[in-house]
Formats: C-alpha cells, structure tokens, sequence
C-alpha cells in the first residue's frame, strides 16, 4: 500500500487492525508496527493509539515498555496522557494501587523491571486476574523477544546460554487475556517476519509495511559521504577519522551552526584496541594537531555504562552534570540538541542502538567490527541499522521545536519560502556522513540502510529543485525552458 505520510504508514493499518472483525476477542498475537527511524513511531503512539484505546476502545491499563531507561520520553507521555484524565507513573506497585482506585493508568517501565523483577511478577498477576482491559506496547521490538533460546542463534547472531526467553514468555502468558499488545520497531527480527519459527503459542504479525523513501525526503536528514575503513590499519584509521572531523567543522564554519557526531566505541576487549579510552585519546589528538575546536572546551562528551561526563579535550576542563540515571541522560542530550553548547561529540558503547533523539547529528563513526552470522551464515544486521539510523532525524541548523511552531515536521512549505543561500546551508545541515569498519556486516547494513531507510543528498537536491521550480540542467528557474 502507498501512504501518504510515515505517520499514515503507522495510523492507517493500526486502525484497520483495531476495527478488523473479532480483534478484541482474539488472542495469542502481538501485532508488529514497523516504522522507519525517527519517523514518528514513539509520537503517534503517545499522541494517538494509546488515547484512541484509552478513550474508544476502554482499555484501563497500559504498559509502555522500553529497554533501556534513557530512551523513554516521559514527558511526552505525561503530557498527551493528561489530555485524557490518564494517570502516568514509572513506579510499578503505584500503578496497580491506582488502578485499583478505579483510575485509568499507563505505566512507562523498562523490560528489566516488567519482565525479570518480581515487581513485574506481581503486575502480571494482577492484570490476569483484576479483570482490567489492558494493552502492552514493547519498544524497540526486536530486542529482548527471541521465544527461546532454540531459535538465539538463529535470530541474534551468537549464542546465549544464559537465555531464558522471559519478556516473549510473560507476553504470552499476557496474550491469553488481551489482543491488545504491540510491538513497535524499524528492525523486524526473522521470528517477527517469519523467517524463523517462533517457540510457543504467542506469534507475531506485522500489520504494516515501510513508508517510501520517496516519501520521507522531506522529513528526515540525508546522507552525504558513507565510508568504510581498514579496522586493522592504524594509519588508515588515523586518516579517516581525520578527514571525517575536518569535514564536519568545515560544515559548521560555512552556516554558522553546530553539528553533532556519534561515535560507537569498541568494548574493552576490542580486537584492534579501540575502546572508548583509546577512542577518545585519538580523537583528543585529532582535534589538537588540526586546530578543529577550542583544546579547552567542553566538547567531548560520554555515556558509557554508569559513567556520564562533558568534558574537553585536554581532559583540563570537565563540566557539571546536575543529574543521575535517566535526568544525566536527559541533559546530556538536552546540551548536545542546544545550538549554543559547545558539546558535540559523543562517545558511546553499547548505547546509542535506539532513542538518542539528537536532532543536529550530522554524522555516526563506528569501531565495532564483530561480524555476527545467523544459523544460515548471514549477517545480523539489525542493530547495525538501528545505530545507521540515529542521524536521520530532520536538521535546519535551528533549534527543532522552534522550526516545527513555523513549518511542521517537514520541509516542504520550507524550501518554497527560502533564498538560495539559505537552501545551500540546508543542503550542509540536513545530511550526515559515515564511517564504519570495512566488514561483511557493515556492508550489508549499509546497502539495506540506502536501500530501506535514507536517501542520497543527490536525491533530496533533486527533490528541492522540483519545489522550487529549478531546472535539474542548468540550474535556472524552470520556467525558462517555456520561452
């Protein structure tokens, strides 16, 4: 099916599925939404489903699940689920007190504390045996739902003794009393598409397909320069990274606005060295010996495992983080969003796969060359794609908020009104490069992310001349070739 919009691709069939004969009666389905990276999965489902099923369908309890606390956007909930007169909490004993009292509540949680921890235990009983309407919504799907650990491999890429299958087996204890429980990923799993046989009663369906990439080119970001490197050559490496940091400032220096670059660290076990100590002692000399950005300035930050820090490249010069946990993270990527902060270059680990809504990233490194094979011998691609993805989001060098009060998430009307000068710093700001180890399963991501979830800065050129009536020849206005 042609949808009109990413959010369309997401609406349209949950609505279809919801007003599909029977469905509240059916059992033992979590039905898969997939939708491409920043392309509004989270938003509609605050904005929309979850009050279409608190208000329409009388579902009394929610469950939002996400796998790692950093990545939920609580406010978002907190505020559209006021609208409604639905009470939000993270606190899992809180949630069913509340609903006890009669009141309507969604509960944000993480799949550690609603699948592992006897809190979790004890919501499971009560949602089987309160008589409550209820629906769970699974984030980032394709984590953490393999239905056991026959079918690891198969789906993972590596092995896992320890597996225990217990969010897909809660689920599908769950789906005997609910039809309403959903996944929401831009990575289906081979169980999810089929591909793999799934344990149990619980099976998967996904009830949509991709948007466009056609239709996204106005509402996301575009890539530039995608790179590989030799991971086993020093001096290759060296140069890349090099070339990649120059590149990025000059961008800054031609439209006057910061840029943002992730950058995936090795684990300390890393086969070349390049863990994030390694990582950040390069990148310190890098931007020393080429002048790039003040020695001085708090521009290096770092979110690895517990530890959160803002500091400068010198390692003289280390800023306050007023916050823990989930409000560390929360400011850390408040700062990198802010157009006057000076931090802009992020150091991660295993974070980063999914939730990191920065919205001024402008380019992903990654040292991570494990090359993961399922039980057929192929690349496991997913989350290679999930990090491929964080730089999609929309970027116009301007605070994101303020841009959507006057345009919308989109640049359509935009790219009408503009100069021309001001669609050449577009053309700067909106696009991203990368740069990731030379490996099988780099390069298969990489063509299934070109071909699935971006587009070529080629392309969006095109596409903005289209707007705006420019001949693809010449460049003049399009109205010439009629005279």
């Amino acid at each position: 099916m042609y949808y009109e919009s990413s959010s369309d691709s997401l609406r349209i069939p949950f609505n279809i599925k919801l007003a599909t004969e029977n469905f509240d009666s059916s059992k033992n389905t979590m039905c898969i939404l997939k939708g491409l990276m920043g392309g509004g999965k989270t938003y509609l489902t605050a904005t929309e489903f979850l009050p279409t099923l608190f208000s329409d369908v009388g579902i009394d309890f929610a469950v939002y699940s996400v796998h790692m606390h950093e990545i939920m956007d609580s406010e978002l909930f907190e505020m559209e689920m006021t609208k409604i007169g639905v009470l939000v909490t993270d606190n899992i004993p809180k949630a069913i007190r509340l609903s006890k009292k009669g009141k309507k509540v969604l509960l944000l949680t993480t799949h550690q504390s609603f699948a592992v921890s006897d809190k979790g235990e004890s919501l499971v009983k009560y949602l089987k045996t309160s008589g409550k309407k209820f629906s769970i919504w699974i984030d980032e799907a394709h984590t953490w739902l393999v239905s056991g650990i026959g079918n690891y491999k198969a789906v993972m890429g590596s092995e896992n003794k320890k597996y225990r299958a217990k969010m897909f087996k809660l689920l599908e204890e769950l789906s005997d009393y609910s039809a309403y429980i959903f996944g929401i990923t831009a990575t289906p799993n081979r169980e999810h598409t089929g591909e793999v046989k799934s344990y149990g009663k619980l099976k998967f369906e996904i009830i949509n397909e991709l948007p466009s990439k056609e239709t996204m080119i106005g509402k996301s970001a575009w890539y530039r320069n995608i790179e590989t490197f030799d991971i086993k050559d020093e001096n290759e490496v060296i140069n890349s990274i090099r070339n990649f940091l120059i590149r990025m400032r000059e961008d800054e220096i031609v439209t006057g606005t910061k840029k943002t670059l992730a950058v995936q660290c090795g684990r300390v076990n890393h086969s070349e060295g390049w863990d994030i100590q390694n990582v950040v002692e390069l990148f310190s000399r890098i931007v020393h010996d080429e002048g790039l950005w003040n020695f001085d300035d708090q521009i290096f930050v770092k979110m690895c495992g517990d530890e959160r820090k803002i500091f400068s490249p010198s390692g003289n010069n280390t800023g306050k983080i007023s916050g823990k946990g989930l409000d560390a993270d929360t400011e850390i990527k408040e700062r990198l969003n802010d157009f006057t902060d000076p931090s802009r270059i992020l150091f991660i680990v295993d974070k980063g796969k999914s939730g990191m809504n920065i919205f001024n990233l402008g380019g992903l490194i990654s040292f991570r060359s494990y090359d993961k094979k399922n039980d057929k011998l192929e690349a496991v691609i997913e989350n290679a794609i999930q990090i491929l993805g964080r730089p999609v989001r929309l970027n116009v060098g301007r605070d994101i908020e303020d841009f959507k009060k006057d345009y919308g998430y989109e640049l359509d009307l935009y790219v009408k009104r503009v100069n021309d000068l001001t669609i050449e710093m577009l053309m700067r700001t909106n696009c991203f490069d990368i740069l990731v180890p030379d490996i099988a399963m780099w390069g298969e991501a990489l063509s299934e992310f070109k071909n699935q979830y971006s587009s070529p800065i080629e392309d969006a050129r095109k596409w903005i001349n289209s707007i705006r009536g420019v001949c693809e020849h010449c460049g003049a206005n399009s109205e010439h070739q009629t005279k």
